[in-house]
């Protein structure tokens, strides 16, 4: 679904890391990193589950020392038939709040650096609607009807105010698939539960979001 559908935006980046491996210390390179993790390249990537302490020096000079959990794997069987790079992906624990600090100011600093990455954090931390589409019938009416339309009304307890933007989490009912669509409340109802709610446009799709829209509302 691209960029603004991952947990946290990753930077492509390349930055030499030591990783700590029984008899001493690895020397690695990163391929990307994010707020909460990393990934190292490497042909020989750790067992998973295993915790490692690592250290790397940023672009700007700064150490930064912490603790990794490999959370996933890429083996160089797996990695030549999907054509990505083998290596680990590695999730971490800063030793302590000022290098916490740090490195998520790092992590920004590089952000800030790209207008896309700077704009999925934003879509990001959108508040987050939830749709849950009954059967397949009632999804291709949603793509064939509301969609098109560029409005639909949201029912909600708690309306967001008017100017708002919000991020609709659509559900697939059949292959449990998650589709984002950001929108914008134009108009709150106010009144009794079953009335309450929010009128909202939402944003226009290009090609590539459209496409894989269809391929969304397709899927059986």
């Amino acid at each position: 679904m691209g960029k603004s559908n991952r947990r946290d935006p990753r930077i492509s980046i390349a930055l030499d890391i030591k990783l700590s491996v029984p008899g001493g210390f690895e020397q690695y390179q990163t391929k990307n990193i994010s707020f909460r993790g990393l990934f190292i390249v490497s042909e020989d990537p750790l067992p998973l589950r295993r915790i490692a302490r690592m250290s790397l020096t940023t672009q700007t000079g700064e150490l930064i020392e912490v603790l990794g959990l490999i959370a996933h794997r890429i083996n160089a069987a797996d990695a030549e038939e999907r054509g990505i790079p083998a290596g680990m992906g590695i999730q971490i624990f800063p030793i302590g709040s000022q290098v916490n600090e740090t490195w998520r100011d790092y992590v920004t600093a590089q952000l800030e650096q790209d207008p896309e990455l700077r704009q999925a954090v934003h879509d990001h931390n959108l508040p987050r609607l939830k749709v849950h589409i009954k059967d397949q019938t009632v999804l291709e009416s949603f793509a064939s009807n509301d969609v098109p339309s560029g409005g639909i009304f949201y029912r909600s307890p708690e309306p967001q105010p008017v100017g708002s933007e919000v991020m609709l989490e659509v559900h697939h009912p059949n292959t449990k698939d998650r589709f984002l669509i950001k929108a914008a409340v134009s108009e709150v109802t106010e009144g009794g539960r079953r009335h309450r709610g929010m009128k909202l446009v939402l944003e226009p799709f290009d090609d590539e979001k459209s496409a894989a829209f269809q391929e969304f509302v397709s899927a059986k």
